[in-house]
């Protein structure tokens, strides 16, 4: 019973953050960083989501709606 979870491929489970982490509204967008980082450390303390690993992927959007739909890397 030990092993029958070897083999299994387990995958992090991304999430996307976008805001304004540069710019003149960059203060805002640290503030989201910062707690989506703590969210992110307690949640994947407790064991994450179904047993996977939490890991957020940030965009800058500048602060400018137009740069918000580009800013996410696929």
């Amino acid at each position: 019973m030990v092993l029958a979870g070897a083999g299994v491929a387990r995958a992090d489970v991304k999430i996307g953050v976008f805001g304004p982490m540069t710019g003149d509204a960059a203060g805002y967008g640290q503030s989201l960083r910062e707690m989506v980082e703590l969210i992110v450390k307690e949640q994947n303390a407790a064991g994450g989501v179904l047993g996977q690993k939490i890991v957020p992927i940030y965009g800058d959007d500048a602060g400018k709606p137009e740069q918000a739909v580009s800013s996410m890397p696929l």
